[in-house]
């Protein structure tokens, strides 16, 4: 396995959480589901041919579960539609918001940035 470097650095990036444990959270959040169709964009899976973007198997759980135990910055009792507005810090990519749309109560997606592949590589090479 290759490490990360940082130019001119100690040679040693260094994390102060746990290492992501794709295993359990692929399992759990169900991000290689079975028998997706790409032609059928009923499943965020579609856009990344087969793969669902975690981004939006969370915010399918918190829709599912009214945001029940998330933040609001909100009193609930406020009538009318029920419509979620999404702000991404950081950036998402174009088949991530191609997943979100897909979601019926989301009428507003904001992003800091529109991730491309070449502005990927470019932040890595950068390293």
């Amino acid at each position: 396995m290759g490490t990360i470097r940082e130019r001119g650095g100690s040679g040693k990036l260094s994390a102060d959480y746990p290492p992501l444990m794709f295993s359990s959270i692929k399992k759990q959040y169900d991000l290689l589901p079975d028998n997706v169709s790409e032609t059928s964009t009923q499943d965020a899976a579609y856009a990344y041919s087969g793969y669902a973007p975690l981004i939006v198997r969370i915010l399918e759980e918190g829709d599912r579960v009214r945001w029940a135990g998330w933040n609001k910055t909100f009193d609930s009792t406020i009538g009318g539609d029920d419509r979620t507005a999404v702000f991404i810090v950081g950036g998402v990519t174009r088949a991530e918001l191609a997943g979100i749309r897909l979601m019926p109560n989301v009428c507003l997606i904001l992003t800091s940035s529109i991730i491309t592949g070449n502005r990927l590589i470019d932040g890595i090479t950068q390293i």
